[in-house]
């Protein structure tokens, strides 16, 4: 069975962690404060183990890059930009 791809995802992802953008795997939509905008992210990144910027940057998320992520990856949940960074929540 295929699980269809969330019409909103290629519109609304802009980067992924480089861990996910090498391999899929289990990720997190990290969420941009104040906007549906959001990136992939790693459980180390997405937890701040690596001190709430993802290692190496983020990689363009391309659709290719969102389709790949979306049908093999898996979803395990969400968070916020902002938590990630050490700021607070309104």
């Amino acid at each position: 069975m295929s699980i269809a791809i969330p019409r909103w995802a290629h519109r609304d992802a802009r980067g992924a962690c480089e861990h996910r953008a090498a391999a899929s795997g289990a990720y997190w939509r990290a969420f941009h404060p104040g906007q549906r905008t959001f990136d992939y992210l790693c459980q180390a990144c997405a937890s701040g183990a690596t001190g709430g910027e993802p290692a190496g940057g983020l990689v363009a998320a391309s659709p290719d890059l969102v389709e790949r992520l979306e049908r093999e990856g898996v979803w395990e949940g969400a968070t916020e930009i902002a938590r990630l960074k050490g700021g607070t929540e309104a």
